[in-house]
């Protein structure tokens, strides 16, 4: 680790509100014993929800308490605001209509699916051929990227 960090001349961490944990703090304390410049970047400034939470002070710290902030008023929130400035992409969600008998728990609010409805979606072929096709029929109206939503029901 030392011949790398003596060659580092910064550092950039995508999604750097993970970087404080085990795994990747380690890695920056490794790399900051050289000092190197670094830079964080992520669309979710805090490591939990809880503003009290420890994690989220030492993340500040880790980047040297520089944090730049939005004024989101007006936006009605963060990401809206984020969008508007083309800083994210206006993701577009489509509905995949599908009666295939393969039953799936709805998620909750502001949740995903569980990891075994979206294992079993993944492993059914009509599943796999809807979203498939939806994508492909999507790509010429986006710019910037695609998000897809399957839900029960009718093709």
């Amino acid at each position: 680790m030392r011949d790398i960090a003596e060659k580092v001349t910064g550092v950039i961490f995508d999604e750097a509100h993970q970087a404080v944990a085990r795994t990747y703090e380690y890695l920056a304390e490794q790399l900051a014993t050289y000092q190197p410049p670094l830079l964080g970047l992520t669309a979710t400034p805090g490591r939990t929800a809880d503003l009290d939470d420890d994690l989220d002070y030492r993340l500040a710290e880790m980047f040297g308490n520089n944090k730049v902030t939005i004024d989101p008023r007006g936006h009605g929130n963060p990401v809206t605001y984020l969008i508007r400035q083309e800083f994210l992409a206006d993701p577009r969600f489509d509905l995949i209509r599908l009666d295939s008998g393969l039953v799936v728990s709805e998620p909750g609010t502001r949740a995903d699916y569980s990891e075994s409805d979206l294992n079993r979606i993944g492993q059914n072929e009509e599943w796999r051929e809807a979203i498939v096709k939806t994508t492909l029929d999507a790509l010429p109206q986006i710019s910037k990227g695609i998000g897809i939503r399957a839900v029960r029901g009718q093709r």
